[in-house]
């Protein structure tokens, strides 16, 4: 058995897939841990992730890959429990929340800085299966990440404490359920209505539009990211250890970004801050759609990961600010349920431009397109 490459046009599909089904489960995971609690929902996320990371070790075809894949999209929500829990423990419209969403943002970064290169440095040694006499390259990688995940989640089972207290969470699960199942549709999703019933109109509007805001951002952004391994080996000819190098220079800015820059600021200046991830962007990404060289390359991605470091975690504070202690859940597994449909599309509207038109065009329409959210941050 082998696993056969897809076709170039087909991997922002494989891309999405990921992303679509954190759509589906987000809501449904925050509506259960406001019944339940988080620590309950972070553990059977964090043990679906290593039954995943197991499955994807034995993926000896592209069928078992796929599977693999759809278990890790299923439970992925230890994202959006994450902030709830930072949401949990400190004062609205603090300093201190500002820097929780922060030190999601920094650990991100370091996953970004030591993946990649993790990833690269395995996938040089093939590993050979028990049914096969051929070598696996992905084996190694895999099954790191089995014992990295195994060990998180023994250490969540160890140290982590609940966060959400009883007198402060959902009546009845019944109510959670049916809130969460009603924002799989889309439409509704975009609402926020059901998830924030005790809150002004003024609220619920300044929340729709930061959904919008943060759905369009991470629609142009997460396809320009997919495709930019595609564009580093088509122009620059970069190696696996080359794009590894390369994600650790934008890990290591979006790092110093998060944990230096954003710590500092101010509470109640994330929307500026936002704003201004968003304007550098724009030249960003003109940039790396016309480099022609390393160096124009990684000015370009200079910039990219500044605004990569600024925007999601200032845009997170923001929308946490919103909802009763009852409904953080829901409220945060809605939001980054918002951002999972978009990584859904993105990727392979992106590859969609990419392929048929080119890196140029591709990057150049995504920099333009930039300007509607910010626009829609202007009326929160």
């Amino acid at each position: 058995m082998s696993l056969v490459p897809p076709p170039l046009h087909f991997t922002g599909l494989i891309g999405s897939l990921f992303s679509f089904l954190q759509f589906l489960t987000n809501p449904l995971i925050g509506a259960l841990s406001d019944v339940y609690g988080r620590r309950p929902m972070m553990l059977v996320c964090m043990a679906t992730m290593v039954t995943s990371y197991a499955v994807w070790s034995m993926a000896f075809s592209f069928e078992v890959f796929l599977i693999a894949r759809i278990i890790g999209g299923i439970g992925h929500g230890n994202v959006s429990l994450s902030t709830a829990i930072v949401a949990d423990i400190t004062p609205p419209k603090s300093k201190q929340r500002s820097r929780g969403m922060a030190m999601i943002g920094v650990a991100f970064s370091i996953g970004f800085i030591v993946g990649p290169m993790i990833g690269a440095a395995f996938s040089m040694y093939g590993v050979r299966s028990l049914l096969s006499t051929q070598e696996y390259p992905f084996q190694l990688p895999a099954f790191f990440a089995v014992a990295v995940a195994t060990l998180d989640l023994l250490f969540l089972w160890a140290r982590f404490r609940e966060t959400l207290p009883e007198k402060n969470r959902a009546a009845s699960l019944g109510d959670g359920i049916h809130t969460a199942v009603d924002l799989i549709n889309p439409m509704a999703l975009f609402s926020f209505s059901s998830a924030l019933r005790g809150s002004s109109e003024k609220d619920r509007q300044s929340v729709r539009y930061l959904g919008w805001t943060y759905f369009l951002f991470l629609l142009l952004f997460s396809g320009l990211e997919y495709s930019l391994t595609f564009l580093t080996h088509d122009k620059f000819q970069y190696s696996s250890m080359q794009q590894g190098r390369m994600f650790v220079f934008i890990g290591a800015i979006m790092a110093a970004v998060q944990g230096g820059y954003l710590r500092r600021q101010k509470a109640g200046t994330e929307k500026r801050t936002a704003t201004t991830g968003m304007c550098v962007l724009i030249p960003g990404m003109f940039m790396v759609g016309l480099a022609s060289s390393s160096v124009v390359l990684y000015c370009g991605l200079a910039l990219y990961s500044f605004g990569a470091g600024t925007v999601v975690s200032c845009l997170t504070t923001m929308v946490s600010e919103y909802g009763s202690s009852s409904e953080r859940g829901r409220v945060m597994g809605i939001f980054r349920s918002l951002g999972s449909l978009s990584r859904a599309i993105g990727p392979a509207l992106c590859c969609s431009i990419y392929w048929s038109a080119g890196p140029l065009v591709c990057y150049s329409i995504g920099g333009i397109l930039f300007a509607v959210p910010i626009l829609l941050l202007r009326r929160v």
